[in-house]
């Protein structure tokens, strides 16, 4: 029963973990994994990349995850969407860095944008 139990109680962990990937490693790496979960309608989950939005009210993270989602649409109605994350560059100094991606619309046009980003504990957050 005790085994049970605990899978059970795993597999929330683990799927929140795999949900945009582990922002573990680069600042890089974590950025696009934020950014893919805009890609894929996961707006809570980008919301979650954000620094400390584990501290925002739930109503508060509720209205960012909102907000996302306001974009994405906006995106999709004036350039055919947000369809890609190309990671460009990241410049790391101790516990902060700057990412630099291209992001690819679905009209082919794009843009380079840059992201700030600390380190929380062990993973990449945007600030």
């Amino acid at each position: 029963m005790m085994k049970s139990v605990l899978s059970l109680s795993i597999v929330p962990i683990v799927a929140v973990c795999l949900a945009c990937g582990n922002p573990k490693g680069t600042p890089g790496k974590a950025a696009v994994l934020y950014y893919d979960c805009i890609i894929e309608g996961r707006y809570d989950d980008y919301v979650g990349g954000i620094a400390y939005s584990d501290s925002m009210t739930t109503d508060y993270r509720s209205q960012m995850a909102d907000l996302t989602a306001q974009y994405a649409r906006r995106e999709v109605e004036s350039r055919g969407g947000l369809k890609e994350v190309r990671l460009l560059d990241d410049i790391v100094s101790g516990d902060v860095a700057t990412v630099f991606m291209e992001l690819v619309y679905g009209d082919s046009t794009s843009e380079e944008v840059c992201v700030p980003m600390v380190l929380c504990g062990d993973e990449w957050k945007m600030q």
